[in-house]
This record gives structure tokens, C-alpha cells and sequence, in this order.
């Protein structure tokens, strides 16, 4: 509802495929209690667990503040879970068809070890449209050093606005698609830069 209440006009919704806005969200909302329904299934027959922190916390949108490299990093981790066979797995919950690479995953695990010295070492997706875990992600090869390299190069990247396009199928639900120059966007600048141009 607070979508609706931001933006009435549901003409300007951006839906799955070509269903009207109207289609799509009574669609989803169906699509939403499956996926609820079959996810505890799963829970009920995979004998998994969700882990609880030293500090009490239960590792469900669990938020860490931690640096990598200088950079500050706040994350919240959808899950962390204990398999059937004791280990320890960083869970990221997709609703949609895609996921993302590891570095998700990679940084989820590395704010572990900063808040609790401890790593999993090991990651997954949820993939609610098939109701299943991803094939286990290897994050031994990510550590914070080789992560924090990638975050000061981002950041120092941001800072320089600098902000290099990956043109793809998801620009067509890119927040900022409509300022992307690679995809015939409006040129955005920054205002730390226009008054710089001024």
C-alpha cells in the first residue's frame, strides 16, 4: 500500500512482461503466497535452521556496519543458516528469475567475520520461482582484501563521478535508466559538479 499511496497511477507501474498493472499485481500477490507456502515446505523437509549470533541476534536481516578497505559497508543479511550437517551458509532470498554473482555473498560473509570473527565461507540464493537453494557459492577465494580492493575502486570511482554503464535486459527496470546516457537516457550531473562547471 505505500507504493500506491507514493504513486496512484498505476499506468506508470513498470509490470512483469506486457500485463497491465492491474493483472500483474493481483498475479504476484497469488506468485507471493506460493512461494511463502513452498518455502516452508522446504524448511520443513531440509532440517536447516536459522543461526543465532553470539550477541543473541537471530540472523534474519541481520544488519552489520563494518569497513572493507576504509569504506564504510552496512549490510543486511537475509539469512544465515545451519544446514542439516552443521555448516554455516550466508542466504540471499530472490523473489524474481535472476541472482546476483557472489560478491553479495562474498560481502554478507566478510561482515560476519568483521561483527563475529567467524566466516561461513559458503553462500546461496533462494530462488523462490523454483523454490529451491542455488547451487552452493565458494566464497573461500573472496577475501577482504581482494573485496576491499573492488570497494575503494568503487568508491573512489563514485567519488570522481565516475559511474561506468553495463548495459543489459535489466535497463528495463533500471531506477535510473531515464539519466543513462548508454541507453539514450538524459545525461545526469552530479551537483557537485555542476557547480564546479558554473
Amino acid at each position: 500500500m505505500k507504493d500506491f499511496d507514493r504513486e496512484p497511477d498505476l499506468s506508470v507501474w513498470m509490470t512483469g512482461g506486457w500485463r497491465k498493472p492491474e493483472t500483474d499485481i493481483e498475479l504476484r500477490f497469488e506468485e507471493g503466497k506460493a512461494q511463502v507456502l513452498a518455502y516452508r515446505d522446504y524448511v520443513a523437509a531440509s532440517g536447516e535452521s536459522i543461526w543465532i549470533a553470539p550477541d543473541g541476534r537471530m540472523a534474519v536481516e541481520l544488519e552489520i556496519e563494518f569497513t572493507l578497505s576504509d569504506v564504510p559497508v552496512i549490510v543486511f543479511i537475509d539469512q544465515v543458516i545451519i544446514t542439516q550437517d552443521g555448516r554455516l551458509v550466508v542466504r540471499d532470498l530472490k523473489t524474481g528469475s535472476s541472482y546476483n554473482s557472489p560478491l553479495q555473498l562474498a560481502t554478507y560473509d566478510l561482515a560476519l567475520e568483521a561483527e563475529y570473527g567467524i566466516r561461513a565461507f559458503w553462500g546461496d540464493f533462494w530462488l523462490a520461482k523454483k523454490a529451491k537453494p542455488s547451487p552452493p557459492v565458494d566464497l573461500h577465494p573472496y577475501t577482504a582484501e581482494r573485496v576491499g580492493a573492488w570497494y575503494a575502486a568503487m568508491d573512489a570511482g563514485q567519488r570522481a563521478g565516475i559511474y561506468v554503464p553495463s548495459p543489459g535486459d535489466h535497463c528495463r527496470v533500471c531506477g535510473v535508466a531515464q539519466w543513462c546516457t548508454a541507453i539514450g537516457g538524459v545525461e545526469y550531473i552530479p551537483n557537485s559538479q555542476k557547480e564546479i562547471a558554473s
